[in-house]
């Protein structure tokens, strides 16, 4: 008879979940946010920095100390007992770093939720960190840096940091400043370590980033300890004592930005740099659901969409010393432009001939070609940017190669978007002889007011 009656409302159960899955579904992930909004407020960042001074018989900065710290009171420092830290010593003390704040926890009375481990323009510290690599584990580290690269192993004949006498092995992965270690012990993994690197959230350097934030004690040590950068001599409890508030103060900071995103009710699970946060933000938006993919659109239109793509590119135009330089970084370029988007639920793309393109528009596709009858265009850029090589066929008809780097030749033909066409056309009425015409175009069009 029980067993009959807990079928039933087996069944029930079932059946009400069938019938209302939205509403379930709503009430779980409004429980799903609300638990990682309280435990994002929580949880700790664990910010790290290093410190070194001296040069070895290779003319390399040695690294003294690496120090680490939260904004709860949580301290750790590693100084080395020798000429510098070796890798392995950097290593080993990274992967437990976590175990320790967890005994911290416990000995503090506080509540443990796993913390974050971050710092600030970790590139340098990165190259110091796996100084030991060989050359070509180096490579394999920092010049593939995806997520489907395999692990780079690494050992090196030293005891672990427990005294238990075990030569331990670490696997290596670096993606866009995320570095993540794995210690293995006879083949087991017995550690882990994922550091991020928030440099790209803020742009400048850490004292102009955190200043707002620091106390006038801590930014007049900051202030000092950077001054100190490059001097022979160094006292290692004033350059332990530095590099501890800067990374209070590094832990403070990121804080910071977690906090400004929580309240966007935006909560990243990486932090690569701002675009998780605008994933997020697009994802919270529901746009993936008006996503379509290449396959559901016109062939054409996507080969036209690739030619059109060059991406963000440094390019000289001489070499010599110059009387001054100047440096101008857009910032969120990408999700500015997003918020400028057609409707992407609603909008249908359509081809016109170049006879039937009567204005240019921002977010249309244009089929342009130019020509200065083999004479230098002035400034001795072309006007647009090809994947194409002279002479050169790879893929297709037109010679066109994603992987290939863009060329800016003077006469030529390829897709561009509308500011860029705009752009071009400007760029060759400097030049007398240059003609310049749209050849097609597919334009976005749309009736709806989204």
């Amino acid at each position: 008879m029980v067993e009959r009656w807990k079928a039933q409302r087996s069944a029930a159960s079932s059946r009400y979940r069938k019938s209302h899955r939205t509403q379930v579904n709503a009430r779980r992930s409004e429980r799903d946010r609300a638990d990682r909004a309280e435990k994002m407020a929580e949880r700790e960042w664990i910010f790290i920095d290093g410190e070194g001074w001296g040069v070895d018989a290779l003319g390399r900065q040695c690294y003294k100390l690496m120090t680490a710290a939260t904004t709860g009171g949580f301290e750790d420092a590693l100084v080395t007992q020798g000429e510098r830290l070796t890798t392995s010593e950097m290593l080993e003390w990274l992967c437990w770093l976590v175990p320790h704040y967890q005994r911290w926890c416990k000995a503090t009375h506080r509540r443990y939720i796993k913390p974050n481990i971050a710092g600030f323009g970790l590139g340098y510290d990165y190259a110091h960190i796996l100084l030991d690599l060989n050359l070509q584990q180096l490579q394999d580290v920092f010049h593939n840096q995806d997520h489907e690269a395999p692990w780079v192993k690494f050992e090196e004949g030293v005891g672990s940091k427990n005294g238990d006498g075990v030569t331990p092995t670490y696997l290596l992965k670096l993606t866009a400043g995320h570095l993540q270690v794995k210690r293995l012990i006879a083949g087991t993994q017995k550690g882990f370590a994922a550091t991020w690197d928030v440099y790209r959230y803020f742009k400048g350097g850490f004292a102009q980033a955190a200043r707002h934030l620091m106390t006038p004690d801590e930014l007049m040590t900051v202030e000092a300890g950077k001054d100190r950068r490059g001097t022979a001599e160094h006292d290692v409890k004033t350059e332990t004592d530095y590099a501890m508030i800067e990374c209070r103060v590094g832990s403070r900071l990121i804080k910071s930005l977690e906090e400004q995103g929580r309240s966007l009710e935006l909560y990243p699970s990486s932090w690569y740099g701002p675009g998780s946060l605008a994933h997020l933000a697009l994802k919270n938006l529901g746009v993936a659901e008006s996503y379509l993919s290449d396959d559901q659109h016109d062939p054409a239109l996507i080969a036209a969409a690739l030619r059109a793509f060059v991406g963000g590119r440094f390019e000289t135009t001489g070499h010599g010393r110059l009387p001054f330089l100047m440096q101008y970084d857009i910032k969120s370029a990408y999700p500015s432009a997003i918020t400028h988007l057609p409707c992407l639920a609603h909008t249908e793309w359509v081809y016109l001939s170049g006879k039937a393109v009567s204005a240019i528009s921002e977010w249309s596709l244009y089929h342009v070609a130019w020509d200065n009858h083999g004479e230098a265009l002035a400034g001795g850029w072309g006007p647009w940017a090809c994947r194409v090589q002279p002479g050169q066929s790879t893929d297709g008809e037109d010679g066109f190669d994603a992987k290939m780097l863009p060329v800016w030749p003077w006469s030529g033909e390829t897709w561009v978007w509308g500011p860029e066409l705009r752009a071009g056309l400007q760029l060759l009425k400097h030049s007398p002889r240059a003609t310049g015409r749209i050849l097609g175009a597919w334009v976005p069009t749309t009736t709806c007011s989204c």
